[in-house]
Order: structure tokens, then C-alpha cells, then sequence
């Protein structure tokens, strides 16, 4: 018993490590300052667009307009860890979005992830939303089901295509996998919430099979059309009897 004290010590303590974004000291997952400019709160917030609503920490862009391709403290976290394989930065940002979603999940039975791009998988060797789910899973205590969902051939990455082109690409991209969702409330997560579309195809490919709800969750939202239109719409997403299903 003493020594299951002991290293669980040792993990709390291993995991003071500094912010990832800026280096502040024992500031981990997100320091208050980095927190602050990526409008990071105490809990999730919800935004609704014509496609549908979804759950995110902060933003990847920072919010002033003049300053709008500059990328956020939480966006440059995320850059690290996806294009340059920064491990430490993954595991404050699964904490992070672990810590914000788990109490808004109750009413759900399991957590699917949006599934890779190949190409992209194998270039990087992990999938973002995957290690993000298992870090919720295991803070929730909610099964975490992958094979869920599939992709269809013959949709690349969305990486570098406007809005249009991502709503297009995205359309029929998702494939129901080998596990049965009908009657599941579904927890559909992503890293990055761009225009909606990849969460919006995934979460109607859900429905179609049954799911009881399917919670759309991001770890930041990045749609400046979205953020400009429905800004006044976005609050805090509250908890699992407020918080809006995908529509």
C-alpha cells in the first residue's frame, strides 16, 4: 500500500512539467496566460452553425481579427505535437481536453474517434483524435471503440483546402465500422474543428445507424466563418443535460 502511494507521488509530480506552449515552469497542461489568449475556461464551449453543434476547448487562431493567422498558444501546442511529434505536448493536451470533457459525458456509452487519413497516419504514426479519446476514456471511464468508424477511399486529408472544398471532401468520407451503435449516446471526438464538416458527415453517419445522441467534441475550433456569424451563440457548454446534441 505504501509503495502504490509512493509512485502514484511520483506521477503527480512527473506530471508538473512546464506549459507547452510557452516553457512557464509547472504550468502543465496550459499556463493561465497561454489559457487566457487561447480563451481556454473552465469548461468547454459549445458553438452552432448551420451544420450542426459542436464542443471545443479553445482556439487554435488567436481571437483578434488583425492578428487572426497567427496562431494561438493552444494552436502552436497542437503543431508540436501533430507535425513535429512533440509527445509532451500531446500528453498536456490529451489532459487538457480529458479534464474539460469528462464531466459532460455522463449520459454517453462510448467514445469514438474520427479516423485518420491513412497517408497521414503513416506519416505521423499516431492519430490525434484517437489519443485524444483514450485520454477522455480513461478519465471518463468510458470504453473508447476506434473501429467504430471507417473512411471511405478516395478522401484525402483536409489539410490545406477551403471551406468548400472541405465540406465536399468530407461528404460520404465516413463509414460505419464493425461495432453497433444504435442506441449508444456517442462521444465523436477530433483535434481541430475547421468548417464542421468531418465532424458533421461522421456524426450523420452515426445517427443513420442508430446512435441514441452523438456529442461532437474538439480540442480547438478553428473556423473563422463559424466564429464570425455565430460568436454571440458561443457560451459555455454547461454539463451533460445542457450541453447540445448534434443536431
Amino acid at each position: 500500500m505504501v509503495q502504490l502511494q509512493f509512485l502514484a507521488h511520483l506521477l503527480a509530480h512527473a506530471l508538473r512539467g512546464p506549459c507547452p506552449a510557452c516553457d512557464a515552469s509547472r504550468a502543465m497542461p496550459l499556463c493561465p496566460t497561454c489559457c487566457d489568449h487561447s480563451q481556454v475556461g473552465a469548461s468547454a464551449h459549445s458553438i452552432t452553425t448551420d451544420s450542426g453543434s459542436f464542443h471545443y476547448i479553445g482556439l487554435y487562431h488567436r481571437s483578434s481579427p488583425e492578428t487572426w493567422r497567427a496562431l494561438s498558444p493552444l494552436g502552436s501546442a497542437i503543431v508540436a505535437f501533430k507535425d513535429r511529434g512533440d509527445r509532451y505536448s500531446g500528453r498536456c493536451l490529451a489532459r487538457l481536453f480529458a479534464s474539460a470533457f469528462a464531466p459532460l459525458i455522463g449520459n454517453c456509452d462510448v467514445i469514438v474517434p474520427i479516423p485518420s487519413d491513412r497517408e497521414r497516419l503513416r506519416a505521423r504514426g499516431f492519430s490525434p483524435a484517437l489519443w485524444l479519446a483514450t485520454a477522455l476514456g480513461r478519465q471518463a471511464r468510458k470504453p473508447v471503440r476506434p473501429s467504430a468508424l471507417g473512411r471511405s477511399p478516395g478522401h484525402p486529408s483536409q489539410r490545406g483546402l477551403d471551406g468548400a472544398m472541405r465540406r465536399h471532401n468530407a461528404r460520404g468520407a465516413a463509414t460505419l465500422g464493425a461495432i453497433d451503435v444504435r442506441g449508444y449516446g456517442v462521444v465523436l471526438v477530433d483535434d481541430v474543428v475547421t468548417t464542421g464538416a468531418t465532424l458533421h458527415d461522421a456524426a450523420h453517419c452515426l445517427q443513420g445507424a442508430g446512435a441514441r445522441v452523438v456529442l461532437c467534441a474538439a480540442l480547438a475550433c478553428a473556423d473563422r466563418e463559424g466564429l464570425s456569424s455565430c460568436r454571440s451563440r458561443t457560451e459555455p457548454a454547461g454539463n451533460s443535460d445542457t450541453a447540445a446534441p448534434m443536431r
